[in-house]
């Protein structure tokens, strides 16, 4: 029953607008089928008695003092701006859920003057949780949320089982914007029960749940139903209305997002329940599937249906842009021109299928970066690479229309990172690439085959210029064409400093300006004398010139011997005649000679350089008769020669060295080099407990990656005195000891001369505390592998020649070089184990051994590394190699 209200005999202020909204939705109210008749009789009735009556009578509510109508509550709450506390209203209840912890119901009621008006009921608990259509009483606060009117701190009181007018659902056709006149009247309304009909729903935002509800009309509502049990069923429900195509019809209620005191409210209609939700199933019949695209396709895309619209047309006359269709044969678009699609669609158990023709055009497809810089020196600018693109049909050089981005070259620490090259090609797809590079700190620079030597007023000859990264120390890496030089001048003869900057490294090298005027040269002819007859490590020097294994042959100047003349010396040093004292700039060399053989595996040369004999060598042809010969060598700034002989014997007859005086070397004397430069050792292993024969065993590394600082192979070494063999034979082969190697762990591991090993002369006693045996004895029980140990204190001879740290105390240890030893005839190989340490060992300075090898009788010395071989030689008592001991790398074991 309809209730129509004169609105000139309430005194409300309403606008034209509002009337119109509030008559066409009194038929939904509480009550709204009741004929209320306002007379005295019942207005007396109301006044005397208050008691609710038995069946429903609206005017219990309109007339009692104590219950103040939801409409009048909203626009008191919503006008006021404050909450109403302790207030008494009445509804029918419109929906009762569960949001996460709290049980609330919807309920809604009409005033006396057909205003309908709703509220939210929050966290009432479920024992206050009744069934829809029930007529309740509530007191509670009014408050607001998000805009919307909600009573909370409720205390329910059920007035009625149901209502004999139920609450029916406002139908709209959208809802008002926040300009809109009426938008403040929908608050008014509250959480008003409403119906949208024949709506199309949107995309679901699984995350916020909520979708768009598109009306006939082109109106969008926003339906929200988060936070509730059913949010999961309401969810999946709405994907499958989208999935079939169908539209709905959707039962809500009005309420706002966003709070009215700090936002713009807006308003929503929220969803409770998954049965709000009503699929509407189309009865049509497909008549075909058509299939559209306007997109332009290119090498190498990737072809989805997304690329398409599928629209399905019915018998009806109607048709639909469907989400289901497929492709069924897909086109190869790695090569070019038409290509054939075919695309389905099923409907009602039937399959639908259209044909398209497309064309693949050519397009960049992926990028290519050729020969990027990997390695930055610290503060270096960026240096671009060259970028190609690759195609079906073409590679277009890319480099000036890619962007580079990553680049940064001033980290405090060396530290790889990437360089992204960025393009967009015809297509509009963004392709990138990206490599890595370092910045590091630059360990050195260094040249190759760098001009030293400029005429007068010459340019500079820019040289090859390689670097090395301290993160990528063992590669070589072309930085000429980014190295910056200053310094060179060639306007005045002389020495000059080149200075390199690289990044933030600098350093410099010295060129050398020549006054190319003639000038005159002088001779120098070399005499060597005292040379008696070969003797084993054969040394001598005579004036400015030194020589070694040379004899004196009838007829010529000296013979110098080739290396199977000294066949008991191990990997044996070539015979060589040099000078000690510079002969400056020597332009060139005549001399006559011959050579034993017609050839060899390795040939005489000849030595030259500027501090030393060994910048450049230049080798000698074979000739078995005296043959007269010049070499030039006015380009190598040569203080100093050396003849060497080979596998040949030398003979040199008449030699004059022709020079200028002019090129003085750095420094006056003869300059030896230096052992140990790039050279590693590592700490030598130590046994720490008590000497116990056949029980006491170490590890000892053989094998050792410098790279990496790590072990890669151990031998086991363990502890036998002469005395325990003695009385155990079986143990003779276990306790031998001979190679260098095996030797040197052994007394740095245990500190006592191997069981093999007799008293040469007054050893003493060494850590186990026994008595070394004799000659005799080793040799009977050890046979050839019978070797002798010396100790010594002297400080002359090699001793000299070592950097031995306080007292020199040292052991000789015998060495077969040849396979000739016997502990009578004792040979050329020796180990001398240093017991105090070297002065410039970082791990001796008296408490841990230092051992050396000769192979050659104390001519020449090599320093054991500890893991397993000996580092380069260095001179001792006769000066052959031109280098002197200098400390190696320790690295931790």
């Amino acid at each position: 029953m309809l209730l129509l209200i004169i609105y000139d005999t309430i005194n409300l202020p309403m606008n034209k607008k509002t009337k119109l909204l509030m008559i066409s939705i009194l038929s939904m109210g509480l009550c709204a089928s009741m004929v209320f008749v306002f007379s005295d009789s019942v207005a007396d009735l109301l006044s005397a008695n208050k008691a609710k009556p038995d069946t429903l009578d609206c005017s219990y509510y309109f007339d009692n003092d104590e219950y103040t109508s939801l409409y009048d509550l909203n626009v008191s709450r919503l006008d006021g701006g404050s909450d109403l506390s302790n207030v008494t209203t009445w509804g029918t209840v419109t929906c009762s859920y569960y949001n996460n912890s709290n049980h609330s119901q919807i309920i809604q009621s009409t005033d006396k003057y057909g205003n309908a008006s709703a509220t939210c009921l929050y966290n009432v608990g479920q024992a206050n949780i009744y069934p829809v259509g029930t007529v309740v009483s509530v007191t509670g606060k009014m408050t607001l949320y998000n805009g919307m009117s909600e009573m909370t701190d409720c205390s329910i009181t059920k007035d009625y089982d149901s209502n004999p007018s139920p609450v029916e659902a406002l139908e709209i056709d959208g809802l008002p914007t926040r300009t809109d006149p009426s938008f403040t009247d929908i608050r008014y309304m509250g959480t008003r029960l409403v119906h949208l009909s024949n709506v199309s729903l949107g995309e679901v935002n699984t995350s916020s749940r909520q979708c768009t509800a598109t009306l006939d009309n082109g109106n969008q509502v926003t339906l929200f139903y988060n936070s509730i049990s059913e949010k999961t069923d309401i969810n999946n429900k709405i994907i499958n209305i989208r999935t079939n195509n169908s539209k709905a019809n959707v039962t809500g209620y009005v309420t706002c997002y966003s709070n009215n005191n700090t936002g713009t409210p807006s308003l929503q209609v929220l969803l409770r329940h998954a049965d709000e939700i009503e699929e509407i199933i189309e009865e049509k019949t497909v008549d075909y599937l058509e299939v559209s695209t306007e997109k332009n396709f290119y090498y190498m895309d990737n072809i989805t249906m997304d690329d398409f619209i599928a629209t399905v047309h019915y018998t009806d006359g109607t048709s639909k842009v469907v989400s289901t269709a497929y492709i069924t044969q897909n086109a190869d678009t790695s090569s070019l021109g038409q290509k054939k699609l075919e695309f389905a669609y099923e409907y009602d158990g039937q399959i639908y299928d259209d044909t398209m023709w497309i064309m693949v055009n050519d397009t960049v497809a992926s990028l290519e970066v050729l020969d990027p810089v990997i390695y930055y020196a610290f503060n270096e600018s960026f240096i671009t690479p060259t970028v190609y693109g690759r195609s079906y049909s073409y590679e277009p050089n890319l480099t000036s229309e890619v962007e580079f981005s990553g680049f940064d070259s001033y980290w405090e620490s060396e530290y790889h990172s990437q360089i992204f090259v960025d393009y967009t090609n015809s297509a509009g797809r963004h392709l990138t690439e990206s490599y890595t590079y370092y910045v590091s700190s630059v360990e050195a620079l260094f040249t190759e085959n760098a001009k030293t030597e400029f005429d007068l007023g010459e340019a500079f000859d820019y040289p090859t210029v390689y670097a090395n990264f301290a993160c990528a120390s063992s590669v070589d890496v072309d930085v000429s064409d980014r190295v910056t030089f200053s310094g060179f001048d060639s306007s005045t003869p002389g020495d000059v400093e080149v200075h390199m900057s690289f990044g933030n490294y600098e350093t410099s090298y010295y060129v050398e300006i020549i006054d190319t005027t003639p000038i005159d040269l002088y001779e120098y002819e070399v005499y060597i004398s005292n040379i008696g007859s070969y003797t084993s490590g054969n040394y001598g020097q005579s004036g400015d010139f030194e020589y070694y294994r040379a004899v004196y042959e009838s007829g010529y100047l000296i013979k110098l011997l080739d290396v199977d003349k000294q066949p008991d010396c191990e990997d044996l040093l070539e015979a060589s005649l040099y000078n000690i004292n510079p002969i400056k700039d020597i332009d060139h060399i005549t001399f006559s000679y011959k050579t034993s053989d017609v050839s060899s595996s390795t040939s005489p040369k000849l030595y030259v350089g500027e501090n030393s004999y060994d910048d450049v060598n230049i080798p000698i042809n074979y000739s078995t008769s005296l043959t007269e010969v010049t070499i030039d060598l006015s380009t190598y700034n040569a203080n100093y020669f050396k003849f060497s002989s080979g596998d040949t014997s030398l003979y040199l007859d008449e030699v004059t060295v022709y020079y200028s005086g002019l090129n003085t070397p750095n420094g006056s004397e003869f300059v030896y080099k230096t052992t140990g430069t790039n050279e590693y050792r590592i700490v030598p292993t130590v046994y720490s407990g008590d000497l116990v024969d056949g029980k006491s065993s170490i590890d000892v590394p053989v094998s050792y990656d410098v790279t990496h600082t790590t072990v890669l192979e151990y031998k086991t070494y363990t502890y036998y005195s002469y005395e325990y063999v003695s009385q155990h034979p079986e143990y003779v082969s276990a306790a031998t000891i001979t190679s260098p190697v095996d030797v040197c762990n052994y007394f740095q591991a245990f500190g006592c001369a191997p069981a093999n090993f007799a008293a040469q002369n007054k050893v003493g006693t060494l850590r186990d505390g026994k008595t070394l045996p004799t000659k005799a004895e080793v040799n009977s029980l050890f046979g050839d592998d019978a070797r002798c140990i010396s100790k010594y204190t002297r400080d002359d001879g090699y001793a000299q020649y070592v950097p031995y740290y306080d007292t020199p105390l040292y052991y000789e240890f015998d060495i077969n070089t040849n396979g000739e030893y016997s502990i009578y005839s004792r040979q050329s190989g020796r180990i001398v184990a240093w017991a105090c340490g070297f002065t410039g060992s970082d791990y001796g300075n008296g408490d841990q051994v230092v051992c050396t090898y000769t192979d050659d009788h104390y001519a020449t010395f090599k320093e054991y590394n500890n893991y397993g071989g000996f580092l380069s030689r260095f001179n001792v008592e006769r000066k052959i190699t031109g280098c002197i001991w200098g400390s190696p790398t320790t690295l931790s074991n």
